[in-house]
């Protein structure tokens, strides 16, 4: 029973360090396309298309997004 008790020990303290890995990424991120909240909301209500973007930080705070993010929950609990 020790013996067993041990050995579990060891193993689980000898593959700690190799579950971790290092914290700084080795690249910036690439570039992503996403489509806006307009578009998934057309797409809900007429079923039409929308196309891509690539992402780009906001230059200011939220606007009018909440009022087309609560469209989009109600839509969503449907």
């Amino acid at each position: 029973m020790k013996y067993s008790i041990r050995l579990g020990l060891v193993l689980l303290s000898s593959s700690m360090p190799l579950m971790a890995g290092p914290l700084d990424p080795p690249s910036a991120p690439g570039s992503t396309n996403s489509y806006t909240i307009g578009d998934i909301c057309n797409r809900l209500d007429s079923g039409t298309a929308g196309s891509q973007i690539p992402f780009t930080e906001p230059a200011a705070g939220p606007g009018q997004l909440v009022v087309d993010l609560m469209r989009l929950w109600v839509w969503l609990q449907l």
